[in-house]
């Protein structure tokens, strides 16, 4: 009995002792949202090529990536992708590319259209260097930035030993669902066709 007494009498002291209000002790840890499983919604996935200032990771699995053709409106900034069926009729317009998913220090998940060498052969070293750049970043953390010297991009690797990414839940289908909703050339009579051939 008095062991419990005593026990008691510790406890007591011990809770005197700590201030509640110290903000020490009120302070968000960084893994908070992970402790109490707290789970990002994705519900944009934008589709862009990584800032110059921005370290990146792109996705080491074959899964996450795509051959596939695309349309570009520069002065829109706007990416649409095109459907099977439209690009003979398009091909003036539409480039090819590999699609990465890719995502950076704070979590943003995007997908990286890298352009592919046109089907004549030519060979571009933007190309090829923001190719090898992707490559690099399926095991680094990468940032890359244009150099007009050398007709290409330059890729520097993070100098910290930083943590691999966390990748979210989604598989590539998904990603892509959600990046090219109401971006998806299907039917000559697309809005963004119509703008180019100045029919809006």
């Amino acid at each position: 009995m008095s062991d419990t007494k005593s026990a008691d009498r510790n406890q007591a002291v011990l809770s005197q002792s700590i201030d509640p209000f110290d903000p020490k002790s009120l302070r968000l840890t960084q893994d908070f949202s992970t402790s109490v499983g707290v789970q990002k919604i994705l519900n944009r996935v934008p589709v862009r090529k990584p800032g110059p200032q921005e370290f990146f990771r792109v996705h080491p699995s074959e899964d996450y990536r795509l051959d596939t053709a695309i349309l570009e409106l520069k002065e829109e900034r706007e990416v649409y992708l095109v459907a099977p069926a439209l690009r003979g009729e398009m091909f003036a317009e539409i480039k090819l590319v590999r699609i990465y998913t890719s995502i950076n220090r704070q979590g943003v998940v995007a997908l990286w259209p890298c352009k592919l060498s046109p089907p004549d052969g030519r060979t571009s070293s933007w190309h090829e260097t923001a190719l090898a750049a992707a490559e690099l970043a399926m095991s680094k953390w990468v940032k890359i930035q244009a150099d007009m010297s050398l007709g290409g991009y330059q890729a520097f690797v993070a100098a910290g030993d930083l943590p691999d990414p966390t990748w979210p839940g989604k598989t590539f289908h998904e990603l892509l669902r959600i990046a090219f909703s109401g971006s998806y050339i299907d039917t000559p009579n697309h809005p963004a066709l119509r703008r180019l051939r100045g029919e809006e």
